[in-house]
């Protein structure tokens, strides 16, 4: 599953959005956007990471933004 991490200069994850294209069900498009200091990137990971908490949804994540 891919999906788009904005993250703040220090390497903070701010927040995770799904693409719309696996998105099941998706009809609209949406994106997000980087502000001034943040970065975003777009990674994989696991399709079962779309099953877990917030919390650790980052905390996986944040391993794929390591590498």
């Amino acid at each position: 599953m891919k999906i788009t991490v904005i993250s703040d200069k220090h390497g903070n994850i701010v927040g995770t959005m799904r693409r719309p294209d696996t998105a099941a069900g998706c009809e609209r498009s949406t994106h997000v956007v980087a502000g001034p200091g943040q970065l975003a990137r777009e990674v994989d990971v696991p399709n079962d990471a779309a099953n877990c908490s917030v919390e650790e949804l980052h905390k996986k994540v944040a391993q794929y933004l390591k590498k």
